[in-house]
């Protein structure tokens, strides 16, 4: 699960700098967008956005994180080098990569119980805490921000 969440951040990173040195490399940026309703800086399209994290993530037990993160990397880079958004725009990654863990440790635990382990509810608790922690840190980084 551990490698999951880890390999899940590394894809993020790679795609973000991938295009974003595409885009620094060429006249015209293209503008990526996500496959559902996006704008930036509004509170139902950021939430809209976790939402998205959250269930692509949990599918096929939380194995699909690495593609969500993916997406929402090829987002964040093609907006950030764009102009569209300021450089603060970006701690709204952070919100997101802790949903996609929770995601993932729902699905691992959802795979256990399959396979019998019996720890699902121990499994469950973690994810539904950081989920909380999420919600948390995305509403210190939507307010917060405001203050830089």
């Amino acid at each position: 699960m551990k490698w999951i969440a880890l390999f899940s951040v590394i894809v993020f990173c790679g795609v973000f700098f991938a295009v974003y040195g595409f885009n620094l490399s060429q006249p015209q940026a293209i503008q990526l967008e996500p496959p559902y309703a996006f704008v930036p800086n509004d509170v139902q399209s950021e939430l809209l956005s976790l939402t998205f994290v959250f269930v692509f993530s949990a599918l096929f037990f939380g194995f699909s994180a690495p593609l969500a993160l993916g997406i929402e990397a090829a987002k964040f880079a093609s907006l950030y080098s764009a102009g569209s958004v300021d450089a603060t725009y970006l701690a709204f990654a952070l919100p997101q990569v802790i949903v996609a863990l929770s995601a993932t440790y729902l699905g691992q635990g959802l795979l256990k119980d399959y396979q019998g382990d019996g720890r699902w509810k121990q499994y469950a608790q973690k994810s539904a805490m950081l989920l909380i922690l999420a919600l948390v840190v995305w509403v210190a980084v939507f307010f917060g921000r405001r203050l830089v």
